[in-house]
């Protein structure tokens, strides 16, 4: 089996609380969730944890949960939460960063997944002149909360500085799985349309019972071009980050598409997407990275892409009205990066001068885990 992308993370964090050395280059934080009951099956709660008040570069996590408690968790860098009023709150189905298309995927975790460091010279970028000024950490409990619970996970910072900028492309799809059905696959792709390569690192998949594999294709702009495989897992293993087993470049212009694969053989009724144990769910996180770091949400084979401007001590301009975008530094301003739906990949050598606005057709929320 592939070994999940992991190392050991030397940890100084003590009951919540941030311990650093002051001549270290690292720096650790916890996020635990607070006390907070829950009463009833399947629910989903938030914490909000601040981002260093230094310019730094997020590099590991370790995990402090256990499958027989937590169902998963997710870590989320947002430029300003959803909610600074309460220090855990509901969040099952709603938004964790106050702007919905800010909510950046950071890390994943589930099934008693190991911790994570990710390649030397390569990290989120977070803290001042970023756009992750905080992080939500938001645990799904299968069965109520037990009372000493106290999961979550440690991060480690760097001060150093990272040629690299992490980012991550999230697909998540809604759809409806037949019964008595050995085979059903449900595809989801989008279209980079962005103006630098990016390199994929590792990869997490999430599936509930009936997943049996969840594999990522690629596909060049050229035409005839066909699917060549570049990942795959069993989302009945631990759901960590694995490493890909192949070098990824993603081109501007290329297409890729996760699947997933359900057995319903046993399933006397359709099943469908869902954030309950008795739903299914179809999603893939793919780490990545480049100079300028990308955060994507692919849904049902329809979104985009915000590339985030890292660090930079030059005076920043202004992002547009319509955008979700904060200002970015003078160096590398922010756009948006359209990914669109399956097709022709339009194809930028360049910065578009003035980006589409995205359409603001309302939709239900994606299933994600």
């Amino acid at each position: 089996m592939r070994r999940l992308l992991s190392g050991l993370l030397v940890l100084g964090v003590l009951g919540g609380a941030v311990h650093a050395e002051t001549d270290s280059p690292l720096l650790n934080i916890t996020a635990l969730m607070p006390p907070h009951p829950t009463h009833e099956n399947d629910s989903y709660i938030c914490t909000v944890v601040k981002a260093p008040e230094e310019a730094m570069h997020l590099v590991g996590f370790t995990p402090e949960a256990h499958q027989s408690t937590v169902h998963h968790m997710l870590l989320f860098g947002c430029r300003t939460p959803a909610r600074t009023d309460l220090p855990v709150w509901d969040c099952k189905m709603k938004k964790v960063c106050a702007v919905a298309d800010n909510e950046n995927v950071l890390y994943g975790w589930g099934k008693n997944a190991p911790a994570v460091t990710l390649p030397e010279g390569t990290g989120f970028a977070v803290g001042p002149g970023s756009a992750i000024r905080s992080f939500v950490l938001q645990v799904h409990y299968r069965l109520p909360r037990p009372a000493h619970d106290a999961s979550g996970l440690r991060m480690q910072f760097s001060r150093q500085a990272t040629p690299r900028s992490a980012g991550m492309l999230a697909y998540a799809a809604r759809f409806t799985i037949p019964p008595r059905q050995h085979s059903h696959l449900v595809p989801n792709s989008c279209c980079y349309s962005g103006f630098e390569p990016m390199r994929g690192i590792a990869a997490r998949v999430h599936t509930h019972t009936m997943g049996r594999s969840v594999f990522l294709e690629r596909r060049g702009p050229e035409p005839g071009a066909a699917w060549s495989q570049v990942f795959s897992q069993d989302p009945q293993q631990p759901q960590g980050f694995y490493p890909l087993t192949q070098n990824l470049t993603i081109l501007p212009g290329d297409s890729l598409r996760a699947t997933c694969l359900f057995n319903s053989s046993q399933a006397s009724a359709p099943v469908s997407a869902g954030h309950g144990s008795e739903n299914e769910m179809c999603n893939l996180y793919l780490l990545v990275d480049a100079h300028v770091p990308a955060f994507q949400w692919c849904a049902d084979s329809s979104s985009y892409v915000a590339a985030w401007a890292s660090w930079s001590p030059r005076p920043r301009r202004r992002a547009p009205a319509w955008s979700s975008l904060p200002s970015a530094p003078r160096r590398t301003t922010a756009r948006s990066l359209w990914f669109t739906t399956p097709g022709p990949c339009p194809l930028r050598s360049r910065w578009p001068a003035t980006p589409a606005p995205p359409r603001a057709t309302p939709r239900a929320p994606t299933p994600t885990a």
